[in-house]
């Protein structure tokens, strides 16, 4: 991949998420975690207790005892009200240097708090969601019950009107469509006898593209009528690019008829058009890593078929195809099929990258049946490259009508074992390993869980 499409793949977009807006009664209560109980329970038993006393000074008739115990009410309850107005009027909000990242790549995450009353924070403890594709620098993190995130931990104080930036780096370390967030914000009084929290579902999203390797020694086939690779089949001329006129040969269109120039010269002529330049190249992406559902699935496997299909669909986008993606993989929003138009859209790269970072180790159909689903996705004479661990005899059957038809077919096997054989209209070549990408150490995320 050159410097310029990396450039323009790695272009930064910045952005902040919104702050809280509502009432402080809507997003603020009483801390009710189990780490919290204790906290909280000694002071309810706090204020017991002084009533207790209060109620002893009265029956004794001690004044002392009663000024004592009412001055120190008033203190109880004013704690009490500030750990209850403590997080009114603050506002959160993160801001990400950089949306789209490869792995290995870093960008700058953002804490702001804002204390937008004249009451100070005394101190205030920030917990914010990072997922485990992301490693955050330089900061305190802790485990969670979740497999799939940690926590990020941070503590400061606000005094009135005033607002705090935290900067951190976090290190992109697997591709994956991941969300930051959501955070919870904990606050109370000075003594500590009383908290309140505040939950901030907002999430920032980031883009963690596949990884790309080198693939500059893989020939695509070509259904191209000139050029570096011979040609099978010819390609349609393109009405959008006449080229000049002939002589009327039998067989030739009615419509092709130059009627002007045909009256001029007394004799039949036909305009004549260039054949098209472009060229379409389809990588079709099996999710599946087992012939057998309730076999699970191989995350090597996939691994491997997501980072092929960005390394080729890097590569065809650099040579000047038209590229376009047919998967059986589950998008992101868990609707609908992965399937991608070959276009001609100077994003299309970034589209097919951010569609390979979203697959998931779930195949919704076979991939014949996907690919026979959607035949507008597929034009005539594309060059097709099936990227599979499994290559079921329902897909070679599919590829081979592909391959009868006229396309030009590539088959890469991202399995460990021998390939297995095709129909003879196409072979299916063994490049698993070629596309190994390194996971996260147990020192980079030791609660990484495999």
């Amino acid at each position: 991949m050159n410097k310029e499409t990396r450039q323009t793949l790695a272009r930064a977009s910045r952005f902040t998420s919104p702050g809280f807006d509502r009432g402080w009664a809507a997003q603020v209560h009483m801390a009710n975690r189990p780490q919290d109980v204790l906290s909280v329970m000694l002071g309810e038993l706090w204020v017991i207790f002084l009533a207790v006393v209060l109620i002893v000074g009265i029956l004794a008739d001690e004044p002392w005892i009663i000024a004592v115990t009412v001055m120190t009410g008033i203190i109880a309850i004013g704690a009490r009200v500030w750990a209850r107005l403590a997080l009114e009027e603050v506002r959160y909000s993160r801001h990400v240097a950089q949306r789209y990242l490869f792995p290995g790549e870093e960008t700058e995450l953002t804490l702001t708090l804002e204390n937008r009353k004249p009451i100070p924070v005394p101190w205030l403890h920030v917990h914010d969601e990072i997922p485990k594709e992301l490693q955050a620098l330089g900061v305190k993190t802790v485990r969670t019950e979740r497999s799939d995130s940690y926590r990020l931990e941070d503590s400061l104080s606000l005094g009135w009107y005033e607002r705090v930036r935290h900067r951190f780096r976090i290190r992109a370390l697997h591709r994956g469509h991941v969300r930051i967030g959501p955070a919870q914000l904990e606050a109370g009084d000075l003594f500590g006898l009383f908290r309140a929290r505040l939950e901030v579902r907002s999430a920032e999203t980031i883009v963690i593209y596949p990884n790309i390797v080198p693939v500059d020694d893989i020939n695509f086939l070509s259904a191209r009528p000139q050029g570096d690779v011979l040609s099978r089949i010819r390609l349609a001329e393109d009405l959008s690019r006449p080229s000049g006129l002939r002589e009327y040969v039998p067989g030739d269109p009615i419509k092709r008829i130059d009627w002007k120039v045909t009256a001029r010269l007394g004799q039949p002529h036909v305009r004549t058009y260039d054949h098209t330049a472009d060229q379409y190249l389809v990588i079709m992406l099996d999710a599946a890593t087992t012939v057998n559902a309730w076999d699970g699935f191989r995350r090597p496997m996939l691994e491997r078929g997501v980072t092929a299909a960005a390394s080729l669909a890097a590569r065809a986008d650099e040579l000047g195809y038209r590229v376009g993606l047919i998967s059986n993989g589950v998008p992101l929003a868990g609707e609908g099929r992965m399937v991608i138009a070959p276009g001609a859209d100077p994003r299309q790269l970034l589209v097919l990258l951010e569609a390979l970072a979203m697959v998931r180790p779930i195949a919704i159909d076979p991939l014949s049946r996907v690919i026979g689903a959607s035949p507008k996705a597929i034009p005539f004479g594309s060059t097709i490259i099936a990227v599979s661990s499994i290559f079921p005899d329902s897909l070679l059957a599919e590829l081979d009508r592909l391959s009868g038809r006229g396309h030009p077919v590539m088959a890469l096997y991202m399995g460990d074992a021998e390939p297995p054989r095709s129909g003879g209209r196409f072979q299916i070549t063994s490049e698993g390993e070629r596309f190994d990408v390194p996971y996260p150490t147990a020192e980079e995320v030791p609660w990484w869980d495999d």
